[in-house]
C-alpha cells in the first residue's frame, strides 16, 4: 500500500472522497513524513502506522479543519513521537523521557510533598498518558499535533498533579478502596496464612496490613497498585517503568513479598507472640489443612 493508501484507510467515506481530491496530499505526506524522521531518526516506528495514525487524527478533526491546512501546520516530528509512544515503542518511550525529563521534574515540585512524593505523581502521569485499559486509552493518543507537545504535557502533567494532591473525604475514601482492595492480594504461597489471619483478626490484620503498607518504599507501593488496584499487567507495568517484564515480575513479586513480611511481623507484635509461637500457629493451620484435605481424597477415592 502507498502512503496516500494507509492515510485513507482509517477515514469515513465523506472524508475519504475529500482527501482523494486533495492533488498534494501524497507530497504533504512525503514532507511530514520526511520531517519526523529526520528528527527521530533513531526511532523504529513503521511509516505506515505513522501515516495511518495521521489519518486518525485528522478524521477527528476533519469537519472544522480543512486537510491541507491541518497538513500544513502539524507538528510532524511531536507527533511522530507522540504516536511511537502510543504504540508502546521502547526506544520511544526513553527517548520521550530523556526529552522531557527536566519538564516534568519542574512541573511536578510545585505539587509534591511528603503525602505526594514526587515518583509517585510522576508514576501516575506516566500510566495515563501510556498505558492503554478496557476503560481508556493512553492519553498521549488524544495529542493532536497542532501545538508543540511540551506545551500539550505541561497542561496534562498540571491537571493529573492537582487532582492527585486535591484534599478532602474523596481522596480519603478513594485511597481506603485502594488498601481494602489491596488486602486482597493474592499469592498462592501465602494464602493459606494471609486468609487465616484476616479471617480471625480482620482488625488487627487490617491495621497491621496498612501500617505495612505504608512502611514499603513508594516504588512498591506504585508497583502493588498499578497490579492489583489498576489490573495491569506485566508488560504494562513494563512499558511505565522502561523495563523487561520479566524485570517488572521480579519486582513485583519482591513488593507483594515485602508487604506480607511486614505485615506478618506486626501480627507478631499484635498478638503479642514470639516468633516460635507464631510459627507453630502457623503449622496447627497447616496441619489441619493437610488433614482435611487428606479426608476429602479419602472420601473422593471411596
Amino acid at each position: 500500500m502507498t502512503d496516500v493508501e494507509h492515510f485513507l484507510q482509517p477515514l469515513s467515506e465523506p472524508h475519504r472522497q475529500q482527501a482523494s481530491h486533495l492533488a498534494t496530499l501524497e507530497q504533504h505526506l512525503h514532507r511530514v513524513l520526511w520531517e519526523a524522521r529526520q528528527a527521530w531518526s533513531q526511532l523504529s516506528l513503521p511509516p505506515d502506522t505513522f501515516v495511518a495514525a495521521l489519518g486518525s487524527l485528522w478524521e477527528q478533526v476533519a469537519t472544522t479543519q480543512p486537510l491541507e491546512p491541518w497538513l500544513e501546520s502539524v507538528h510532524a516530528p511531536d507527533l511522530y513521537l507522540a504516536c511511537a509512544c502510543a504504540n508502546n515503542h521502547h526506544d520511544a518511550l526513553q527517548a520521550f523521557e530523556e526529552r522531557y525529563r527536566g519538564l516534568l521534574y519542574q512541573t511536578v515540585r510545585r505539587y509534591a510533598s511528603s503525602q505526594h512524593p514526587e515518583e509517585d505523581l510522576l508514576q501516575v502521569l506516566r500510566e495515563k498518558l501510556f498505558v492503554e485499559t478496557e476503560k481508556r486509552a493512553a492519553k498521549i493518543r488524544s495529542y493532536g499535533g497542532l501545538g508543540p507537545l511540551h506545551s500539550w504535557l505541561r497542561v496534562t502533567a498540571l491537571r493529573t498533579f492537582l487532582d492527585c494532591v486535591r484534599t478532602g473525604a474523596q481522596q480519603k475514601r478513594e485511597q481506603g478502596d485502594h488498601n481494602d482492595l489491596l488486602l486482597n492480594v493474592p499469592d498462592a504461597q501465602l494464602d493459606i496464612e494471609m486468609d487465616f489471619l484476616k479471617r480471625e483478626y480482620r482488625t488487627l490484620f487490617k491495621d497491621a496490613f496498612s501500617e505495612a503498607l505504608q512502611h514499603l518504599e513508594s516504588s512498591e507501593r506504585n508497583l502493588l497498585r498499578l497490579h492489583f488496584v489498576s489490573g495491569l499487567n506485566i508488560d504494562q507495568i513494563g512499558v511505565i517503568y522502561h523495563i523487561h517484564r520479566a524485570t517488572a515480575a521480579r519486582r513485583l513479586a519482591r513488593a507483594r513479598q515485602s508487604l506480607f513480611g511486614e505485615t506478618r511481623k506486626r501480627m507478631m507484635q499484635r498478638l503479642k507472640l514470639s516468633e516460635h509461637e507464631f510459627e507453630s500457629l502457623m503449622g496447627m493451620i497447616q496441619s489441619r489443612l493437610e488433614v482435611s484435605l487428606h479426608r476429602l481424597l479419602q472420601s473422593s477415592i471411596s
